[in-house]
């Protein structure tokens, strides 16, 4: 399986007019402004997760991605930065812009490391990201060296993977080049090509005898026939003269994992014997976790690539059966399939005692049968595990499938009702079928009280609920509508200025729906926003006030593709500028610092049909929807909408961006450097405060707008966000 990543470097025009309009401006801000894309997709695969080894399936979970760029090209070439690229785990791509600020004419090696839960702390690495530097660290000797000092265990090395890729470029004339080929072809894109470095190893076996010779078994150890490798040096060096068969051994350097020989250890179930037979071991129920056949094990590691040493004659893998008082009853040497034993172990290859090659189905599975004497093993690059190809799977196109991609989109945290599904059932499918929502909890467990996103027929009547069953077993089309999210984030309280962009980025909410036809399941997750939390001080009532404010600016859509802001919002006028501020409030009562209580005020008017029809505080105004039977309504709770925030409340949200400036994090999706507006007031003529959204954050009062009718023109043309009430 591999990676697929690009980098973009825009060019910087030089600035030689000596003389123009303010209208016209050099690209300063590009200037730098590389944007990096990972992509798991090879083939199809990849665009899923789990957290051990159970398949042939070239998923991953990566859930930290890093950058590390250093000076130069060859092993001498020194470490210069190492970045987070703020990876959100369960998606398979990312866009990214390199903060980095890189130097005219100088050559680099572009180093992206994708790493999983495990890796991330089970292993070493050259550097932290966004860390200070350890250090001159060398291309050459950057590694990843198991963290035995650091806690890590053999365990948490068995459930490690990472990724790896590197790029030659050069930054010249504006331009960042790869730099083996000039880039010719493809303009100013600089490709990194990521490859897993760990390998796997899959035992899937049948026919486990009870007895061996009379004598009880009791468990099955898998053994490797020296000690694993305990680091890995991460720039791949290829032998220029490999050919497909060959395997490409990696620069494991001469440090092993002591005790590391034992990769499973297998009890039998005592439940499951039968005297004189086979273990009787129930299957998972479907949807349940990996599937796999009835009277099956099934277990599968990560490890580092390992090179046989020089005349090794122990088998690099060992099956063995115990019994009672651990009494060894059985060995199978595993031979690859021309007969030999001893042979090197290579990364990006699945190493499979038995054949499993998905998760959730267990069609085309052949475990291996321990009623003879041999073991063979299958052997591939799991680049070429691509089951649509080599193993036609009847199955594949069925599913839950949506209309947004699930591995990147993530809703916003206002209410949803244009989320479309399709349930696709295979076409031999007889049976009726259901779909249930599910509930994911913070340590992924699923529990069926999930009570902010509703199903049913698209186009229907039906009445909205958490679960479906269809009376045909035909695939259809269903609607789903998402409740808003809004409560008061963890990071709230945390110190000013210490909220980072991680704590913005992985504040969501997760459900889970399950189809069931059969013998058949499929699952899709959804995922959800939580509303921007702002603490900021309320000055008119001398005390701390907290808002949510929507992900995006109004009228801003994520795309369904890449789950990134389209930047689609446009500028708006004020509105009713026509009328003086103590005109525009009842009983002059608005503030600077509750946007809700001048909605409120507003409100009260009643005059959408004339002077308030269009402007911001109407468009901004959404009251938060309720299920009702087969209709959605709007709440009459107390505070239930969002609305048009006031200036105390905007200038919240534009404080908690200025410690994420630096790093160019931009999870709030701000225009940064743009003004928005707010509704506050100021006196009673016809200003309003706006905001810049830059480092100042300064508040001005502008007039609302000219006034040659009610249809304008606006003098004054800003950006709006919405924001609601959190207790």
């Amino acid at each position: 399986m591999r990676i697929l990543v690009y980098i973009l470097m825009y060019g910087v025009l030089p600035f030689v007019c000596l003389s123009c309009t303010e209208d016209i401006q050099p690209e300063k801000d590009k200037k730098h402004e590389a944007v990096l894309w990972l992509d798991f997709g090879a083939e199809g695969a990849g665009k899923g997760g789990r957290s051990v080894l159970s398949s042939a399936e070239p998923l991953q979970h990566v859930t930290t991605a890093c950058l590390y760029i250093y000076k130069g090209t060859g092993d001498d070439a020194s470490l210069v930065a190492c970045e987070n690229l703020g990876w959100i785990e369960g998606t398979y791509t990312k866009k990214y812009k390199i903060r980095y600020m890189l130097e005219e004419g100088q050559s680099y090696t572009l180093m992206a490391v994708g790493m999983d839960k495990e890796s991330a702390t089970a292993y070493q690495w050259p550097a932290l990201p966004d860390e200070p530097l350890p250090g001159d660290v060398k291309l050459g000797t950057s590694k990843a060296v198991f963290n035995e000092a650091g806690g890590a265990t053999l365990a948490n090395l068995a459930k490690s993977e990472f990724f790896v890729g590197t790029a030659l470029a050069v930054y010249q004339g504006g331009v960042l080049m790869q730099q083996h080929t000039g880039n010719a072809d493809t303009g100013n894109e600089v490709r990194i090509e990521m490859k897993r470095r760990t390998a796997g190893i899959l035992l899937y076996v049948k026919d486990i005898p009870c007895t061996i010779n009379g004598k009880k078994t009791t468990r099955m150890e898998l053994v490797l026939g020296s000690q694993q490798r305990s680091e890995l040096v991460l720039r791949r060096k290829e032998a220029s003269t490999s050919t497909p068969e060959e395997v490409v051994l990696e620069e494991t350097g001469a440090t092993f994992a002591s005790g590391s020989e034992n990769l499973m250890n297998i009890p039998f179930p005592s439940e499951g014997y039968v005297e004189n037979g086979t273990y009787q071991i129930a299957p998972p129920a479907p949807g349940s976790g990996v599937q796999r056949l009835p009277n099956t094990l099934l277990k599968g590691v990560y490890l580092l690539p390992l090179e046989r040493e020089s005349g090794a004659t122990d088998a690099t893998l060992t099956l063995h059966i115990y019994g009672e008082n651990d009494k060894l009853l059985k060995s199978f040497p595993v031979q690859e399939k021309d007969g030999k034993a001893v042979f090197d172990v290579a990364s990006n290859h699945i190493y499979s005692i038995g054949i499993k090659w998905m998760d959730n189905n267990t069609e085309n599975d052949a475990p291996i049968s321990l009623s003879g004497d041999k073991i063979i093993l299958d052997v591939k690059d799991w680049e070429e595990v691509t089951d649509e190809v080599i193993f036609p799977n009847p199955d594949a196109l069925a599913g839950l499938k949506p209309e947004f991609n699930p591995n990147n989109y993530i809703f916003n945290s206002i209410d949803h009702t244009d989320i479309i599904i399709n349930a696709v059932l295979p076409d031999d499918n007889t049976d009726n079928w259901n779909v249930t929502i599910l509930n994911v909890g913070a340590d992924e467990q699923t529990t069926t009280n999930c009570d902010w996103l509703w199903i049913r027929p698209y186009g229907s009547e039906d009445n909205w609920e958490h679960s479906y069953s269809s009376p045909v077993p035909t695939s259809k089309k269903m609607e789903l509508f998402m409740n808003h999210y809004a409560v008061k984030a963890p990071y709230a309280e945390k110190p000013a200025g210490s909220i980072t962009a991680d704590d913005i980025r992985q504040d969501y909410r997760t459900a889970r729906i399950l189809l069931t036809a059969g013998g058949h399941s499929y699952t899709l997750n959804i995922r959800q926003y939580n509303a921007i939390t702002v603490k900021y001080w309320n000055e008119e009532e001398k005390k701390d006030y907290y808002a949510g404010f929507s992900r995006l600016d109004y009228g801003d859509e994520y795309d369904r593709e890449s789950g990134e802001s389209l930047g689609k919002a446009e500028v708006h006028g004020w509105g009713y500028f026509e009328s003086k501020n103590d005109l525009c409030y009842v009983g002059y009562k608005w503030s600077d610092y509750d946007g809700l209580t001048n909605w409120e005020n507003i409100e009260k008017k009643d005059a959408w049909k004339s002077v308030w029809k269009g402007s911001a505080l109407q468009i901004c105004h959404h009251p938060f929807k309720e299920v009702s039977g087969n209709a959605l309504v709007e709440s009459t709770a107390q505070d239930a909408c969002w609305f048009f925030p006031s200036i105390g409340e905007m200038a919240g949200l534009i404080s908690m961006d200025k410690p994420l400036r630096p790093d160019n994090q931009e999870v709030l999706n701000l225009r940064r450097d743009e003004y928005y507006w707010s509704s506050s007031p100021d006196g009673i003529g016809y200003d309003s405060y706006r905001i810049k959204a830059d480092a100042a954050g300064k508040w001005e009062d502008v007039d609302r707008g000219g006034r040659n009718g009610w249809n304008g023109p606006y003098i004054n043309l800003h950006y709006l966000r919405q924001a609601c009430r959190l207790k």
